[in-house]
């Protein structure tokens, strides 16, 4: 399969979604950090969750 990304930053100075791309262990993600989470601003809320997608251990879900 093939597939190809775009990802193109918009007009703020701080970018707060985060794309994935893992073919490897067929992780795709596109992460919209523009509301956050649990508090967290978006920009930090997508970058934990990017990183977190990104390890080489394995992820708990619960």
């Amino acid at each position: 399969m093939k597939f190809s990304t775009v990802y193109q930053k918009g007009n703020r100075d701080i970018n707060e979604d985060a794309i994935v791309v893992d073919t490897n262990k067929n992780i795709f993600a596109v992460i919209d950090g523009a509301t956050g989470l649990g508090g967290l601003p978006g920009s930090l809320a997508s970058s934990i969750m990017k990183e977190a997608l990104e390890k080489d251990t394995p992820i708990e879900m619960r």
